[in-house]
């Protein structure tokens, strides 16, 4: 009989050079790979993606953040027409009319539904696939559009419908560049200062009264960013800023009956909870998953930045240029270290 120790060396031996080879063959070289940047989050595809810039230069292999990969395309759809997200262990599988799309750590795997594309598939659940990429490499995720204005970030939440893409496309059409649209990602901790937020997807998903008032198009010629929807897409493509810009401001967006376009100062606690209830992990979080580090982000960051109510009238689209003058006003008087702004409402007439 032979030494059982060494038969067991030889299987242990045997099997790592197994799990090696299905490794090497999971990840692709970066020779193989088109790389990107986006959110901060280094990536790399095993195909084109059409609606993003690829980077000159791929980053190694260990230095990527995840790597995307095309899986078989599905004979039937998984799911009927809404999106359901499964949240496992350490992964979210996205499921609709459009295919399956399987999101680990480390690996996204597409698999469209009939005519659908890998591309396709990508591009519809992009912000669901970063958002889960951040939230497991500790960064707060808020539903939010953000722009650039006097070298720094400032960012508009609310829940769905309350404007943000709209709010953000007006500054974008007044020559101010775009940080991220539906999204933004921060690491905020006690005692943190000077927050970083890094370029999202260079894309907008915007109505027909935004486009038309905020930018003068029609959209006629541009993309769907989901094949039901009624947004078009508008590439940022080269005008957004290369790197990331300190998070200094947050404008709660909400409506009002008044005639007038206010922003108002908020109690640190009401603050947190709107920060809490525009997470954007709440997506795909189980209800226990959310934890304490969750409202501990929450809290850090409502107590290093600027956090305001920006009301505007329902339903009136014109009043998005009083809202520019408005917003443009707090942040000036804020960089230049007056207060007046935090001490009580301001308003002007729309």
């Amino acid at each position: 009989m032979g030494n059982p120790f060494f038969c067991e060396y030889v299987k242990a031996h045997a099997l790592s050079v197994v799990q090696a080879a299905k490794s090497k063959m999971d990840v692709p070289s970066s020779r193989q790979l088109f790389g990107y940047r986006v959110h901060g989050l280094q990536l790399g595809a095993s195909f084109q993606l059409s609606k993003l810039k690829p980077l000159s230069r791929v980053p190694s292999a260990n230095s990527l953040d995840a790597v995307i990969r095309r899986g078989e395309s599905l004979q039937a759809p998984e799911a009927g027409d809404k999106t359901t997200i499964d949240t496992l262990e350490s992964s979210i599988r996205i499921r609709s009319q459009f295919g399956t799309v399987e999101v680990s750590p480390h690996r996204v795997v597409l698999f469209p539904a009939p005519r659908r594309s890998h591309d396709e598939l990508f591009t519809i659940y992009s912000v669901y696939i970063a958002g889960f990429l951040l939230y497991y490499r500790d960064y707060l995720t808020l539903h939010a559009s953000a722009v650039e204005v006097d070298g720094s970030t400032i960012a508009f939440i609310g829940h769905k419908g309350m404007g943000k893409s709209s709010t953000a496309s007006y500054f974008y059409g007044q020559g101010h560049r775009i940080l991220s649209d539906d999204m933004i990602a921060c690491r905020p901790t006690t005692g943190t200062s000077g927050l970083q937020v890094a370029p999202g997807f260079p894309w907008m998903k915007l109505n027909a009264d935004a486009l038309r008032f905020s930018l003068n198009q029609n959209g006629a010629n541009l993309d769907r960013p989901v094949p039901t929807s009624d947004k078009r897409m508008v590439s940022v493509n080269g005008q957004q800023p290369e790197s990331a810009r300190p998070l200094t401001h947050i404008y709660m967006l909400g409506y009002h009956e008044k005639d007038d376009v206010r922003i108002e100062s908020t109690k640190q606690k009401q603050a947190c909870l709107h920060l809490l209830a525009n997470s954007y992990a709440r997506r795909f979080l189980r209800p226990e998953s959310s934890g304490p580090r969750h409202l501990s982000q929450c809290v850090a960051l409502s107590k290093e930045i600027y956090i305001s109510a920006l009301l505007r009238p329902r339903e009136d689209i014109g009043a998005l240029a009083s809202v520019y003058d408005l917003v443009c006003r707090d942040v000036h008087s804020r960089n230049a270290g007056d207060s007046q702004f935090g001490k009580s409402a301001f308003s002007l007439k729309t």
